[in-house]
């Protein structure tokens, strides 16, 4: 597999471990990458820019489905990291 195809790899293995969380820390050392390899796919590819939205979107859902899924008087603890995240629009 050559450069590119190795990289095309990482960058799916990099969504599939952001979808599952959505915290872009976690996804980069899942794979073993710098924050700022992350930052430079972002910039120089904008197909990968559309598909990290997409998996932003699956990741929010999934966490607010968890969630939704506490009882609500156990959710004061930790309610405030989803209230905190960005509308998924």
């Amino acid at each position: 597999m050559g450069h590119y195809g190795h990289k095309h790899e990482l960058k799916d293995q990099f969504l599939s471990h952001f979808k599952r969380t959505g915290i872009i820390f976690d996804a980069c050392h899942a794979i073993d990458i710098s924050r700022s390899t992350f930052y430079r796919w972002l910039e120089g590819d904008t197909e990968f820019g559309v598909r990290l939205m997409e998996a932003y979107q699956v990741a929010y859902k999934y966490n607010k489905r968890l969630l939704d899924s506490v009882p609500t008087h156990k959710r004061h603890s930790f309610a405030h990291v989803i209230n905190d995240l960005p509308s998924s629009g």
